[in-house]
């Protein structure tokens, strides 16, 4: 631990002496001083120049940060840090992964919520693979992206389907996909199933679009097409490793609710 200066920003009054740890060469981490301690949030500091890289990090993201970041060398005067393009390119990348982490986060706590459900434990990890959120019928692999459209991996889903169908659950595939016009904070929100499971729930007023993705490793889902599928539409996908159908996020949770 050491004492450096920082530099605290216009309401932060200036130059400040923090306590902060070693992070990486030219880099020290110290707590956010205008947050509680109880939120375990910290800046990480270039300490040369005393200018924050990051702001508003969770401990929990620390080691992700230290990775990104460690992919340049930092104990270096500011001019040399701050107007090469490289430097700015790693920060861009530590910001949205750790946007995308923390929307993350929340997404799978809000489908734990919603079908009373669970979190997985490391779900995040090849290591067992555990998929994010598991209910009595549902075993869930949750996606997020900040973009408007997301492939799926027809590996994975069949991977998930074999899995599910080994522990007696339904696959489900949530997709969130922002912003939209609708759906959870500007996101919109689709669940890819097994059509075998569900169609027979399906509305037979309700509109259907056919594609074909047999012989292919993965196909697409746009925000057009979520607006499409969240005004009561579906969407059937042909895959050589069965049918699944894209149906909006309420269709889902009513089946998650009934236990099917």
């Amino acid at each position: 631990m050491a004492n450096i200066n920082i530099m605290a920003g216009p309401g932060g009054g200036g130059a400040k002496e923090v306590e902060a740890f070693p992070f990486l060469p030219g880099l020290y981490i110290h707590r956010a001083l205008d947050r509680p301690k109880s939120a375990s949030l910290f800046n990480i500091t270039h300490v040369d120049s005393g200018l924050a890289v990051l702001v508003y990090v969770p401990e929990v993201r620390l080691e992700l940060m230290r990775m990104i970041l460690g992919r340049m060398c930092w104990d270096l005067p500011v001019a040399a840090v701050f107007k090469n393009i490289k430097y700015y390119s790693l920060v861009l990348e530590a910001l949205e992964l750790l946007s995308g982490k923390d929307r993350s986060d929340k997404q799978e706590d809000r489908i734990a919520e919603d079908t009373e459900g669970k979190r997985q434990p490391a779900s995040g990890s090849r290591w067992g693979y555990r998929r994010d959120v598991i209910t009595p019928s549902f075993l869930i692999e949750a996606k997020t992206t900040s973009k408007g459209t997301f492939s799926v991996s027809i590996m994975d889903l069949a991977f998930i389907k074999r899995q599910a169908y080994s522990q007696g659950k339904m696959p489900a595939y949530v997709i969130e996909l922002g912003p939209g016009k609708v759906g959870p904070a500007n996101y919109e929100e689709v669940v890819v199933l097994p059509e075998q499971e569900i169609a027979h729930l399906l509305d037979e007023n309700s509109s259907k679009k056919v594609r074909k993705a047999t012989g292919r490793k993965s196909f697409s889902i746009n925000r057009k097409q979520a607006d499409w599928i969240c005004s009561g539409n579906y969407i059937l996908v042909e895959t050589d490793y069965g049918n699944f159908v894209v149906v909006e996020y309420q269709v889902f949770l009513e089946l998650a609710k009934r236990g099917i």
